[in-house]
């Protein structure tokens, strides 16, 4: 079963892969690269298969990228990881838990992560340009339908921060532009967006990652 939404060339896909023996609860998987593909195979394929096989329900999201559209890409990418988020949501209440109550985590990879990550934050109100809440506001603005109850984020893209090395900048040119202002950057940080809301969350890396700095976990 494929799930789309959007009207133009940038469309995104949902992808739902049901489980053969489901528990109930369902994951995300947001497969990376760099925002400039989505790298479906090892990141997708095999997520999908070891969920499965757990019993967990999984979808996996196609979106935005400058395969498929100009840079910057903002905020095009969020505001469809959000738009996954209420689908799935909405799809769980008609399936194994009528009331919703199955668990719903996500999963990201390299850029996808940076997504995962800012889900999980959960400090972006929905509409056409996500601005990041404070400490002290976050989740004025956002439903329970864009919650998420836990994250995973594998070798993330996560600072975006313009002076930080950390900073994948590939990644960050194709979201923000070549040369992003320093509050635009923050804005999309996760590390910033941090609070009371925020769900529990597993990150890993490797030190020796030639691609993204493991200082990002």
């Amino acid at each position: 079963m494929t799930r789309k939404y959007g009207a133009s060339s940038r469309t995104p896909n949902l992808v739902f892969y049901p489980a053969a023996r489901p528990n109930g609860h369902s994951i995300l998987i947001i497969p990376g690269g760099g925002y400039a593909r989505v790298v479906l195979d090892g990141e997708g394929s095999e997520a999908v298969r070891f969920f499965n096989d757990r019993g967990w329900h999984a979808w996996v999201l196609e979106y935005t990228t400058t395969a498929n559209a100009p840079a910057p890409l903002y905020p095009t990418p969020i505001n469809e990881a959000l738009e996954a988020v209420r689908q799935v949501r909405a799809q769980q209440r008609q399936m194994d838990n009528s009331d919703g109550g199955g668990k719903l985590g996500v999963i990201g990879f390299s850029a996808g992560a940076h997504l995962a990550a800012l889900l999980s934050t959960n400090n972006y109100a929905p509409g056409p340009f996500p601005a990041a809440a404070t400490a002290e506001t976050a989740g004025a603005s956002s439903s329970d339908q864009q919650d998420v109850d836990f994250g995973i984020l594998a070798y993330g893209v996560i600072t975006m921060d313009k002076d930080s090395p950390a900073a994948h900048g590939p990644s960050r040119a194709c979201l923000l532009g070549p040369d992003p202002s320093a509050e635009l950057c923050r804005s999309v940080s996760p590390q910033h967006l941090v609070c009371g809301r925020t769900p529990p969350v597993f990150l890993f890396h490797t030190a020796n990652d030639g691609v993204v700095a493991s200082q990002n976990a």
